[in-house]
């Protein structure tokens, strides 16, 4: 029972922190958005190969945090674009 337990909790955790991810795109690099819609919302542009975390998937959207010039910013990227 107790080994149950614990795999529930380890895999409810999983679920409810961050996931890590990579940008990864045709273009070479990924607007980031002040909100989950393709309108003129671009805050910041990030290129391939540069890590994400990734939080609450909304519809085709991630909700991201990354660090650029040692600050700490936040935005949506599209899911496609992402490789976790």
């Amino acid at each position: 029972m107790k080994k149950t337990l614990l795999i529930l909790f380890c895999l409810y955790c999983k679920n409810a922190c961050g996931q890590f991810a990579i940008i990864h795109d045709t273009d070479g690099r990924v607007y980031v958005r002040k909100a989950a819609e393709k309108a003129n919302n671009i805050i910041d542009t990030l290129y391939n190969g540069e890590p994400v975390w990734c939080f609450n998937p909304a519809c085709n959207w991630y909700s991201v945090d990354f660090k650029k010039h040692g600050e700490q910013l936040s935005g949506y990227i599209y899911k496609n674009r992402l490789h976790f």
